[in-house]
């Protein structure tokens, strides 16, 4: 700009300067003009900067002043400026010392820069930069003083703002509750740190500012350079979940979010950790939790599915697709469909019924025995139950959970207890039509029949625990507790030898062998005039090693008592049933003989009148002997009554 200056000033020239400058020359017409059009030129280039320049007289006369000069003037003072005036009223008054001494400065040979806040015409504040710079002729005299004015008015607040900004984001950068680190990228070095971040990692800041992560033992080298490979490709990284240590070398988890940016045309990375050390504990927990459960359904043989009613989704564990001969895999679908193929037609309207009621309402929980295919083309007897748990704004069912379990086992006995009872009908009536003593005998089996069969439909409550290695409980519980003042929680985590009884837990011992080989065990035990059915049940883990096991307790003194109830009704029968033969067999060989030598005999009487006094006395024999057997008969009578 002051080579531009002095060039402008060298060509205000008047024409008569000109011609004298050119004496000889014959063309001094187009010089002249040559000149003027590199005048206006420079003219032009001067005015389209937006920096206002006036050139003053050693005496302070304008002498020169470009567009912007013109603008700023006569918005600052509301005057006009003019070549040949002296610049004195151009000065705000309270600045009139301090141009003057700034002025001689320049005249000197000084180049002053000023920065000020001055009030315009308008009582306006406004910020103005200033430079006084000395501009020479070719033969170094002094031209004059190029004073040169910018209005920074805009770019002062904008970079008071900015700093007001800077230290609003410094302040909000230290009081955000989630740990905040600002590193260099290229280096790796930190440059920021918040409050959260220091007492995240338990760092004093003045110990952490120009260090690595890796320095500071926070994260090794690897991770470093993996986070910073994944910035460079991706500019950012996402959410990490990462293993940092303390500056105590105490481990958290936390979950890392990474973002390039650039600070003063630095690369730098921004680190956001979230300390989900405690949320993990609680995965790690629930997760452990689940397993157990999961392992006591495994280990009972009870298959689970979960019903979203709205999509018809069904979700199934291993063990409801191992019931059917299944895996979870060869079951490519998995809906109210996949469920509904399997069941036997018939049981399918029954079960859809039974489904829709609870669905309305109508039933506190579902509960069906159906039949399911197999898939070696057999039918297996299921018991289904399940209950809606989940609805939603509306009150509409969302989804309902449930389980299934294979009774087949238990069918067949019924079926094998119904076959009993129907030969036991058909004997009471083969019996019945031969003495109605043996008619209420064969009520009283039914009846003892029936109350077996009521004690096998309403079989007794137990109780399931689950024991790990160390022979303690992991977890107990059951409806058998009921009976007792106890609560099945207490016993979790102590010894099983400081709650079983002693015959229990010897027992138990006995058994161990067959459990840690992985086969299940029985053994019956007695415990307050009760009979249980205690069933040890290996649990396996990935490597097929026992890793705990379950203890089913039954309670079966009803059925033990029922058992010897039958077994005496039987006995019973067996000797009735030998007496109605022996009976059977003097009324039918015994009694005939007697009775038809009495017939005869009474003939021979009628025909033969000689011989009637011996035809008599073989009468009287003969009804001796029917008379025997009829004190017989009535002593197997006798003998029925007494059972």
């Amino acid at each position: 700009m002051v080579f531009i200056l002095k060039i402008f000033t060298s060509l205000c020239l008047t024409k008569n300067d000109l011609t004298s400058f050119t004496v000889g020359h014959t063309n001094t017409e187009n010089t002249y003009e040559e000149v003027n059009k590199l005048k206006n030129l420079l003219q032009a280039i001067l005015d389209s900067s937006d920096v206002g320049n006036v050139l003053l007289s050693p005496e302070q006369k304008v002498l020169f002043f470009n567009k912007t000069t013109q603008k700023d003037i006569l918005q600052l003072w509301g005057k006009e400026i003019a070549i040949g005036e002296d610049f004195s009223p151009y000065v705000a008054p309270n600045l009139k010392n301090e141009f003057e001494q700034e002025f001689q400065k320049a005249l000197q040979g000084q180049i002053i820069h000023t920065e000020r806040e001055i009030t315009d015409v308008m009582g306006n504040k406004v910020w103005l930069r200033g430079k006084y710079l000395p501009v020479y002729h070719s033969n170094n005299e002094l031209l004059g003083i190029n004073f040169s004015i910018e209005n920074i008015d805009q770019k002062k607040r904008a970079s008071d703002l900015l700093k007001k900004s800077e230290e609003l984001i410094s302040k909000s950068f230290g009081a955000i509750p989630v740990a905040l680190a600002i590193t260099n990228f290229a280096n790796g070095q930190i440059m920021e740190v918040n409050k959260a971040w220091l007492e995240l990692l338990d760092f004093d800041y003045e110990n952490v500012i120009g260090k690595t992560h890796t320095e500071l033992g926070v994260i090794d080298e690897q991770a470093r350079q993996a986070l910073k490979e994944r910035i460079t490709i991706n500019g950012f990284s996402g959410h990490i979940e990462l293993t940092i240590q303390t500056s105590k070398g105490t481990p958290k988890t936390v979950l890392a979010s990474l973002e390039k940016y650039e600070i003063s045309n630095t690369p730098c990375i921004l680190y956001t950790l979230i300390d989900i050390s405690q949320r993990k504990i609680m995965e790690n927990s629930i997760a452990t939790e689940k397993q157990q459960l999961t392992n006591i359904i495994r280990s009972v043989g009870v298959g689970t599915w979960e019903w979203n009613i709205q999509t018809g989704e069904v979700k199934h564990n291993e063990q409801w697709a191992d019931m059917i001969g299944y895996t979870l895999k060869e079951i490519t679908s998995h809906t109210i469909h996949t469920w509904e193929r399997f069941v036997h037609p018939e049981d399918l309207k029954i079960a859809k019924a039974l489904l829709a009621k609870h669905i309305r309402g109508e039933t506190e929980i579902y509960e069906c025995e159906l039949r399911m295919k197999h898939k070696n083309g057999n039918w297996i007897w299921i018991l289904d139950k399940g209950k809606v748990l989940e609805w939603d704004a509306e009150g509409k069912p969302l989804k309902m959970y449930g389980m299934q379990q294979d009774i087949t086992n238990q069918k067949l006995l019924e079926r094998q207890l119904q076959q009993k009872n129907e030969m036991l009908a058909n004997t009471e009536e083969e019996l019945r039509q031969s003495l109605e003593e043996v008619y209420q005998a064969n009520l009283q089996l039914e009846a003892s029949q029936a109350r077996l069969k009521a004690v096998v439909d309403n079989f007794p409550e137990g109780s399931i625990s689950l024991i790990d290695k160390d022979l303690k409980f992991l977890y107990t519980g059951g409806a058998g507790y009921k009976n007792y003042p106890i609560n099945p929680q207490d016993f979790i985590g102590k010894p099983v030898k400081s709650i079983l009884i002693k015959e229990i837990y010897q027992q138990l011992e006995t058994c161990l062998p067959e459990i840690f080989a992985g086969n299940t065990c029985t053994h019956e035990a007695n415990f307050e005039n009760k009979t249980f059915l205690n069933v040890y049940q290996p649990i396996l883990d990935k490597n097929q090693q026992v890793s705990a096991f379950v203890l089913a307790s039954f309670d079966i003194t009803e059925q033990k008592q029922s058992e010897e109830k039958i077994r005496l009704q039987n006995e019973i029968l067996v000797r009735q049933n030998n007496i109605f033969k022996e009976i059977a067999w003097l009324q039918s060989h015994d009694a005939r003989r007697p009775v038809a030598n009495i017939l005869g005999l009474a003939h021979l009487i009628k025909t033969d009148e000689k011989n009637v006094q011996q035809y008599i006395d073989y009468l009287y024999k003969a009804t001796e002997d029917l008379d025997a057997v009829i004190h017989r008969i009535v002593e197997l009578t006798q003998q029925i009554e007494m059972y």
